[in-house]
């Protein structure tokens, strides 16, 4: 860890510059209270057992990736085990494969695929999860549901089950597995149905046991039909309500659409503004409203490793979960598939988009860690997030974004993400920007940790607080750089540099 003063920051060049004026309270846009547990993950029921191996071959390289978030954040770690391909399972205990695919068709998510014995036993894994289990609805097989919940939480370790999903994307039902009439009135029937028979079943909490509306992106489907279709009626049972995001499409611009935080901020805000308000204000106890699977861009048949494993993504991992936060929403579980670039991780060799791939660690990971240790900085304290509105001086594709990180209602950390896409070339200085942060009263010295990597499109290199993790690491860090940094506080003020594509975590040492 490198000490610098103040003024020693003044010989950088300055580039286009910028002052922020920080509250030292909470201000009023402020989130409300950030669970620690705010960090998830959902994993396609196809990878599950990828990411956790079995018993006589533990995936000790995942696992020690998901110990890394859960041991930062200090909580256990939400996974939600479903999707598409869990909606369309069956689960057959006599199976001796942990998935069989019918004609070992595996393209698609929806190949009905069949869930042995050994599929189950990951849930033996991983003493810091919460699991939250999907139950398959698409093809309404009740009493195989109830046979296979059963199964599942009994090979749950003590105190890991959180919750059960009640099928996936139910939106996309009409036309597809769902005559075209399908509607959200008898989705909230088949819901109903499907909570009583398991609660009458299984073994759960005292508690809701039940995640309701999953509903997938840009859906005309909205929970607060969903609650006067009847849903309101079992608010006894309605542990969360969850949908999926994903913010763009394989293929698409990096600069244009992940590396802009206008384009971020509208969709997200858009797209779940009004589910949070009405869980919030008008239920007798409010709901917390998850994204139970988000994703940097959906595939579109496209493999794009620029778009969604690069430090291009990690910088979008943490905007949008920092925005989500703001905005009220209760938790995310980001997708993971074996064969997704999108995923923090690929646990096995793999085939993807026709080229053989290793197991390793992928871009969007740094993000997640990023995040992480904001979480559990807090240790117990009420953390809540506040955006920073630049306004004109900063929207679009390349902006400077900006957050500031309150523990009990006190200023403690500040977040800073440049979002112009750098090309690294020959002869070429990063570009950054130079940003004056004030006042910070009672504060004499303030740490600076660094998410940076060659280029924004950069895939390998990447480095967060000058830790790089790999599958060569078995999932653990080495340090790589030394480029976290103690800045003196002159004047009640500090000045930084941002570089393009890169993010920096200041926090404040009280």
């Amino acid at each position: 860890m490198h000490r610098f003063s103040w003024f020693s920051l003044l010989s950088i060049p300055l580039a286009h510059s910028l002052s922020i004026d920080l509250s030292p309270k909470v201000p009023k846009n402020a989130s409300a209270a950030i669970d620690p547990q705010f960090l998830g993950f959902g994993i396609e029921a196809g990878s599950f057992p990828d990411y956790t191996g079995n018993k006589s071959h533990p995936n000790g390289f995942s696992l020690n990736m998901f110990s890394t978030l859960s041991n930062r954040t200090g909580s256990p770690l939400p996974i939600r085990v479903g999707g598409t391909s869990m909606d369309h399972s069956i689960f057959d205990p006599s199976q001796k494969e942990a998935v069989n695919y019918p004609d070992n068709r595996t393209e698609g998510l929806r190949s009905n695929m069949t869930l042995g014995g050994p599929w189950i036993e990951s849930f033996s894994f991983l003493k810091e999860a919460k699991w939250i289990l999907m139950v398959p609805l698409a093809r309404y097989n009740l009493s195989n549901a109830v046979h296979f919940a059963n199964a599942s939480i009994g090979k749950m370790l003590d105190g890991t089950f959180e919750a059960l999903e009640i099928g996936n994307e139910v939106n996309l039902y009409p036309g597809g597995v769902c005559k075209g009439t399908y509607s959200l009135s008898d989705y909230v029937h088949q819901w109903t149905t499907y909570a009583d028979v398991l609660s009458k079943n299984l073994s759960l909490h005292n508690g809701p046991d039940f995640w309701a509306c999953s509903f997938a992106s840009n859906t005309k489907w909205n929970v607060s039909t969903a609650f006067k279709d009847g849903l309101v009626n079992e608010t006894g049972k309605v542990k969360a309500i969850s949908q999926h995001y994903y913010q763009t499409y394989g293929g698409m611009s990096l600069q244009d659409t992940l590396l802009n935080h206008t384009e971020t901020s509208n969709k997200t805000s858009t797209s779940f503004h009004r589910p949070v308000n009405y869980l919030r204000k008008n239920l007798t106890q409010p709901i917390p409203f998850i994204l139970g699977e988000v994703g940097s861009a959906l595939g579109n048949g496209h493999k794009d490793y620029t778009l969604q494993a690069s430090l291009g993504s990690a910088i979008w991992t943490v905007d949008w979960m920092l925005y989500a936060m703001s905005i009220g929403v209760s938790r995310i579980n980001m997708q993971m598939i074996t064969q997704a670039p999108f995923s923090a991780w690929q646990p096995i060799p793999a085939t993807v988009g026709g080229q053989k791939q290793p197991a390793q660690v992928l871009g969007g990971w740094y993000g997640h860690v990023f995040v992480a240790d904001i979480l559990g900085a807090g240790k117990g304290k009420k953390l809540q997030i506040a955006e920073w509105d630049l306004g004109k001086t900063d929207n679009g594709p390349g902006a400077v974004v900006a957050y500031s990180i309150y523990h009990d209602s006190t200023l403690a950390q500040i977040v800073l993400l440049n979002e112009e896409l750098w090309h690294a070339e020959p002869g070429k200085e990063r570009p950054g920007r130079n940003i004056t942060l004030g006042p910070l009263g009672g504060v004499d010295k303030v740490q600076v940790q660094k998410l940076t990597g060659d280029n924004g499109t950069a895939q390998h290199n990447i480095s967060w607080a000058g830790q790089r993790w790999s599958k060569e690491k078995n999932g653990h860090p080495e340090t790589v750089a030394n480029d976290t940094i103690v800045l003196d506080v002159k004047n009640k003020a500090i000045d930084v540099e941002v570089k393009a594509t890169e993010a920096l975590l200041i926090s404040l040492m009280r």
